[in-house]
C-alpha cells in the first residue's frame, strides 16, 4: 500500500511537472495572443461625396426645419416629420411639396454650401391631449443625378435607393457612373 501511495506521489509530480514546463514553453505565446497590438499611421479619407446637416428650431407648436449641404456635390434633399399617433402635423415650405410615400422633396438642386428654403412644421393638437410629444425629423439626400443632356432629374425621381456606382480614384475624388448609361 505505501509503494502504491509512493508511486501515486510520484506520477502526480511527474504530471505536475510536465504541465508546469508546457505551460513555461506556451507561456511567452500566449502571454503575446494577449499582449499584442498593431499601430497604424495614415489615413484615407473616404467619402461618398454627398453629406447634410439639418437645422432645427422649435416654437408655437412650429418646428423650423432646413438642410444644409456640406458634402462635395449638389444633391436632392427629402425630409419626413413623424409624431404620436394623437398629434397631426402637416408642413409647408416654398420649393417643398409632399410625395406619395410621406417625404416631403425640396425642388431644387442644393449646390455646396448652400440651405434649402425652410418647411414648417405644425403641429394640431387636440384640447383633450395632456401629453409631452416628441417630433422627429428623418432627412435624407441623394447625389444629383442628371440625364444625357446634362438635365437633372427631379427630386422624386433621384436615386433615393443609391443604386448608383460610385468610384474613387487614388487622390480620393468621387465620381458618380449613372446606372441608367451603363444599361444603354
Amino acid at each position: 500500500m505505501k509503494q502504491l501511495l509512493q508511486k501515486h506521489k510520484m506520477f502526480t509530480w511527474i504530471v505536475c511537472l510536465v504541465l508546469a514546463l508546457s505551460v513555461g514553453f506556451a507561456a511567452e505565446r500566449i502571454y503575446a495572443y494577449f499582449t499584442t497590438y498593431a499601430t497604424a499611421q495614415g489615413t484615407v479619407p473616404i467619402s461618398l461625396g454627398s453629406q447634410t446637416d439639418i437645422h432645427e428650431e422649435y416654437a408655437n407648436w412650429k418646428k423650423t426645419i432646413s438642410v444644409e449641404n456640406t458634402g462635395e456635390v449638389p444633391v436632392f434633399v427629402r425630409v419626413k416629420v413623424l409624431c404620436a399617433s394623437q398629434f397631426e402635423v402637416t408642413a409647408e415650405g416654398t420649393n417643398w411639396s409632399l410625395g406619395n410615400d410621406g417625404y416631403y422633396y425640396y425642388s431644387e438642386v442644393v449646390l455646396v454650401g448652400e440651405t434649402t428654403e425652410n418647411i414648417v412644421a405644425s403641429i394640431q393638437k387636440s384640447e383633450d391631449v395632456k401629453s409631452d410629444f416628441n417630433i422627429i425629423v428623418v432627412q435624407e439626400c441623394t447625389p444629383v443625378m442628371y440625364d444625357e443632356n446634362g438635365n437633372p432629374h427631379t427630386a422624386e425621381n433621384a436615386d433615393w435607393a443609391m443604386s448608383a456606382k460610385y468610384s474613387i480614384d487614388e487622390n480620393g475624388n468621387t465620381t458618380i457612373e449613372n446606372e441608367e448609361a451603363d444599361d444603354e
